[in-house]
């Protein structure tokens, strides 16, 4: 009796490595949440633009004309949350404004991981303006619905 109860274990131990097998594959996936929300208003043209992106790199753009959703690759997302550490995103003040928010100027804000900074043309932090023209490109790429 004593022979066939290590073949037992091993036939126990068979099965319940096959069931957390399953069992984590059939685990639901994690959801994507949102990594960066944009929101740009004004300009000579009366913009209105919001542009949301998802961890996974989902991105949804509401313009004026339209909502349209797309795809960003890894690199282009890993570049753009390259643009936000280097800025020092999490440590910027909540609000940039110019003395004179007169005469057409962007008007801009932007969420990411939990803080919110405000800012608008001629008072954007300088280590911001990179982040800044990387989501603006993005709109132009991905923003025609």
């Amino acid at each position: 009796m004593e022979r066939g109860l290590p073949a037992v274990r091993q036939y126990l131990l068979l099965i319940l490595a096959a069931l957390a097998l399953c069992l984590t594959a059939c685990a639901p996936a994690a959801r994507a949440t949102v990594l960066i929300e944009y929101h740009r208003t004004g300009g000579i043209a009366g913009f209105d633009d919001r542009l949301v992106i998802m961890t996974d790199g989902t991105v949804q753009i509401t313009r004026r004309t339209g909502t349209s959703t797309a795809t960003i690759g890894g690199e282009d997302l890993n570049r753009l949350i390259a643009f936000f550490d280097q800025a020092g995103f999490a440590r910027l003040d909540r609000e940039y404004l110019p003395a004179n928010n007169c005469c057409d100027l962007f008007d801009y804000v932007v969420t990411s991981r939990g803080h919110t900074v405000h800012t608008m043309d001629t008072a954007v932090p300088e280590s911001l303006q990179p982040a800044l023209r990387e989501l603006d490109g993005l709109l132009s790429k991905y923003g025609n619905p």
